[in-house]
């Protein structure tokens, strides 16, 4: 059986190949410097890792981290010396030691730009995409990841079925800058996903789905690693992706084998391109059959295999690859073409197949894809177009047919409009929902209350064919309605949030207050004129300050005397009588305490000592700072050898040789009061080369 086999680069760079058991020469091809993949063998024998001990050792070799699960290592040499990256990975392998080992070279994505001048997705006829879409469209409880250069997550057609944000492995650490930085990541989205019966642009194989994007490049010409993009199929599989794209090189690494054996064994599926560069992949550089992921190459509206589109043994099917008008980056769309494009659209298929059956496994689902393709070639399947070319209508019968009774889904909402509602009015909420047996007339619909302080009747309501009905509330606050659609058999739901309004709505306090801390007595000024109200005026406002005092009016003045933090509340009322309030804190100190400086610290340049420390007092009006001589076991202070004004916060002075130990003190002069002392600190002067420093005691 011709199964898949691996393509590294695309129409820039010539697949670099590294087959298990040996290494071919190749041309040097962008790759991390001195980096290496490789996967230690279960069965190794002691021998074995001793020599791939010694090899690392040898060359330094550090992990900078674990792919697939922890079964593939990235390594770094320290040391290369005469070696380059290809001979390290001939060394690793000839331990006996690993599985395989190989460079971390830079993919191109897969990517021939056309003129975006089409204005139609003949594709879509081509694959038959609408006799699958008589079944479904797609689901929102599937997800796909498009590993790729990014999405872009305001592009109208596509926003409603983006996971935002996505996640950007090209990062260290990951972050969630999944941003198109490029065009590629979008315009392959569009291909899986672009909403469907939105009245906007374009239509992807899914009108419903869940686009995840995994960003795995910050190259501006879209270059990826292989560590990165086997991350990121490693990251969609422990996301719950059923399907993962990459519309990269990347065949020949086993690095990417492995993380499609991921995949597949959390219950998904990797689809990849097979390269535009025209090449027999079964003569001059031989891609490996790999069995992990489904290789897609491209076709022309005349069936016929793209002049530029790879072909071999490793094809498992072709789709349309010219002229692809899908969604671009800024939200407009264009016609690229290229095998970039023949990949989703198959993994397009993929996830529209899954939204049949979550349950079908990676093996069924390729095996739809394969026995429903249209055989264009030889017959059977062939070097050229695999299996064939895809037919979606073919492929969602196959996969409908190995099914009983279908249960209904629902691909949006429900929701209300409009949301929130004010009473007495009533509100229309709908759901979009399909059936795979009957379709969505079949379907019957009923609404009920599931929280919330009244009564809601709903019309119509269990009806069969009417997706659509009107809520009517009995009183003001938050509900949680459920619909449930039924096809006679099983039963699907889905809630959404209601916010029912009173006639008059709540007016809202605003306080702005100055000051908000100080000594006493503090006098404070007031204002509620930020206060508003949406449907009327407000018709009073009553403060009380938390110490008694109580006024009225927009704009008011309090003095306080007592000490500590008192709570200022507004109050406003409305014309027809509605109330809302805010508050505010207010913290007065006592101005016959003064607080202790803290943290002093003490530096030494030649036989200068500087001091520094924090000021924790809004009363003083200086510092004094007193010094100590340390001699043997006594310390004889000097109070007051300077004093420094209000918010000063470092003293120098110069001394002769010595130990010395500091302290500071804030004082008032107009009150009297002197704080406690802070900590004190210790500077040898002079008894150590370039002098000394000391820490808080």
């Amino acid at each position: 059986m011709l199964r898949r086999t691996f393509l590294l680069f695309g129409f820039v760079l010539v697949g670099c190949l590294f087959v298990p058991g040996s290494l071919q020469a190749q041309d040097k091809k962008p790759r991390r410097e001195g980096t290496v993949l490789y996967k230690p063998k279960a069965g190794a024998s002691k021998s074995q890792k001793a020599a791939l001990a010694k090899v690392e050792a040898k060359h330094g070799l550090a992990a900078q981290r674990k792919l697939v699960g922890g079964s593939v290592t990235q390594g770094k040499a320290g040391q290369m010396q005469a070696a380059d990256e290809e001979a390290l990975a001939a060394e690793l392998l000839a331990t006996g030691a690993v599985e395989f080992a190989e460079p971390d070279y830079m993919a191109a994505p897969v990517l021939l730009p056309n003129d975006p001048s089409f204005s139609s997705q003949w594709w879509q006829s081509k694959i038959q995409s609408a006799g699958g879409w008589d079944v479904t469209t797609g689901s929102a409880s599937i997800k796909v990841a498009v590993c790729d250069t990014g999405v872009d997550s305001d592009h109208p057609d596509l926003v409603a079925n983006l996971i935002s944000p996505g996640f950007n492995v090209a990062d260290s650490p990951v972050t969630n800058n999944s941003e198109d930085q490029h065009n590629h990541g979008t315009w392959v989205a569009g291909c899986i996903g672009a909403v469907g019966n939105n009245g906007v642009g374009v239509v992807g194989v899914n009108w419903t789905v869940r686009i995840l994007p995994i960003r795995i490049t910050n190259d501006p010409a879209g270059y990826a690693y292989y560590s990165d993009m086997s991350e990121a199929v490693q990251l969609a599989a422990n996301q719950g992706c059923k399907v993962a794209n990459l519309s990269y090189g990347g065949a020949s690494s086993s690095t990417i084998d492995s993380a499609g054996q991921y995949i597949r064994s959390k219950g998904g599926l990797l689809f990849m391109s097979a390269g535009n560069d025209s090449n027999d992949g079964d003569s001059g550089t031989i891609y490996l059959d790999f069995t992990s992921f489904v290789q897609v190459g491209a076709t022309t509206s005349s069936d016929t295999r793209a002049s530029w589109s790879n072909y071999g043994s490793y094809i498992d099917v072709v789709a349309p690859g010219v002229s692809i008008l899908s969604t671009a980056r800024g939200g407009g769309y264009s016609s690229p073409s290229g095998t970039s494009f023949s990949s989703p659209i198959t993994a397009g298929l993929g996830a529209l197949l899954w939204s049949i059956n979550p349950g079908f496994t990676p093996t069924q689902v390729e095996n739809f894809i394969f026995n429903g393709a249209d055989d264009v070639g030889d017959p059977g399947e062939d070097r050229i177009y695999g299996h064939g070319r895809i037919n979606v209508s073919n492929s969602v019968a196959l996969a409908y047919a190995s099914v009983g009774n279908l249960a209904p889904s629902i691909s949006s909402g429900p929701w209300a409009d409009p949301n929130p509602v004010k009473l007495p009015s009533s509100t229309t909420v709908s759901v979009i929902a399909s059936d795979p047996d009957n379709g969505p007339l079949a379907l019957k619909y009923t609404w009920s209350k599931v929280s919330g302080p009244g009564t809601v009747s709903f019309s119509p309501n269990g009806t069969t064919g009417s997706a659509i009905s009107t809520a009517t509330f009995s009183a003001a606050g938050a509900y949680v309605l459920r619909v449930s659609v039924s096809d006679g058999t099983a039963t699907v739901t889905s809630d959404t949030d209601v916010t029912v309004q009173p006639d008059n709505y709540v007016p809202t306090a605003s306080i702005s207050a100055n000051p908000t801390s100080g000594f006493a007595p503090l006098a404070v000024n007031f204002s509620g004129a930020g206060s508003s109200d949406a449907d009327g005026t407000i018709a009073s406002y009553a403060w009380t300050f938390g110490d008694g005092g109580t006024s009225s009016g927009v704009s008011v003045s309090h003095t306080y005397t007592g000490i500590g933090t008192f709570t200022a509340r507004l109050t406003v009322t409305d014309n027809k009588g509605a109330t809302g309030t805010a508050t505010v804190s207010i913290s007065v100190a006592d101005p016959n305490v003064i607080n202790a400086p803290s943290n002093l610290t003490g530096s030494v340049s030649g036989s200068t000592v500087t001091l520094n420390w924090t000021d924790n007092s809004g009363n003083e009006t200086g510092f004094q700072i007193d010094r100590g001589v340390k001699l043997r076991k006594t310390t004889t202070w000097t109070n007051n050898v300077a004093t420094v004004g209000a918010n000063v916060t470092s003293f120098s002075q110069t001394v002769s040789n010595g130990t010395y130990l500091y302290r500071v003190r804030a004082v008032n002069s107009s009150t009297g009061k002197v704080s406690s002392n802070s900590n004190e600190v210790q500077v040898k002067v002079g008894t150590t080369k370039g002098g000394g420093s000391g820490g808080g005691g």
